[in-house]
């Protein structure tokens, strides 16, 4: 059915060459503004992309910013050893089968319990 109605448009643009240049000119308008508006887009979110990065490197840059960023870090160096990292290497030791042999299963299975809900 699609392809009679086709087949009918080609035959009046034949019949009526007004009509095919009217088409031409409607199809290359369409084009021209698809492109125009594709580049507006792009255009658009790489100025958002510019003003993100412009604006947080004046923020980081300003001084209390500086000192706020300078007490968390130090904050963060003071972190201990959490005691999940510990439960993680208690259990990968725990996969060894030498650790298996050595101590009875409840003693492996109580040193994991300590460290890791303490």
């Amino acid at each position: 059915m699609k392809k009679y109605i086709f087949m009918e448009l080609v035959r009046r643009i034949q019949r009526q060459p007004q009509l095919g240049k009217k088409l031409k000119v409607f199809a290359a308008l369409g084009v021209v503004t698809l492109i125009f508006t594709f580049g507006l887009a792009i255009w658009a979110g790489l100025s958002a992309v510019n003003y993100a990065v412009v604006t947080a490197g004046q923020f980081i840059q300003m001084p209390v910013t500086q000192t706020h960023l300078d007490q968390v870090t130090a904050g963060i160096e003071k972190v201990e050893n959490i005691g999940r990292t510990n439960c993680w290497l208690k259990a990968q030791k725990m996969l060894n089968l030498e650790v298996w042999l050595n101590q009875p299963p409840s003693e492996n299975f109580k040193s994991l319990k300590s460290v890791c809900w303490q």
